[in-house]
């Protein structure tokens, strides 16, 4: 099951945790992006605790915006590839980030991420 915000984001819930979610590819997002801190799929209300890989890979984005008390644990890898973004403020709940998660940006800005643990390629 999955669930499609108003900005095209799409929600999946996790095959390993069905009591979360995470996002899943998501080719129609463009432009401003929000994460969820929760979205309720199949009458569960899960919270979002990942972008999976190659989320907005190819995507135009112009920004991602994270909740304050985000619970992203993990951003997949390619996750953001090639997305047209500049700037990125990674919530502190993020320990991880994959491989490639940010390639072929042109990031001026990457802040945050106070508790990173692991950052891939």
């Amino acid at each position: 099951m999955s669930y499609t915000h108003t900005d095209n984001v799409v929600y999946a819930q996790s095959p390993a945790d069905p009591t979360k979610a995470y996002v899943t590819s998501s080719p129609a997002a463009t432009g401003a992006i929000t994460i969820l801190k929760e979205v309720t799929i199949n009458t569960l209300t899960c919270p979002v605790t990942s972008i999976g890989a190659g989320a907005f890979n190819g995507n135009t984005l112009t920004s991602v915006t994270f909740p304050s008390d985000s619970l992203i644990t993990t951003i997949g890898n390619n996750a953001f590839k090639n997305s047209g973004l500049s700037t990125i403020n990674i919530p502190d709940s993020v320990i991880t980030i994959g491989d490639y998660a940010f390639t072929l940006n042109k990031l001026e800005t990457l802040s945050g991420g106070k508790n990173l643990t692991t950052i891939g390629q």
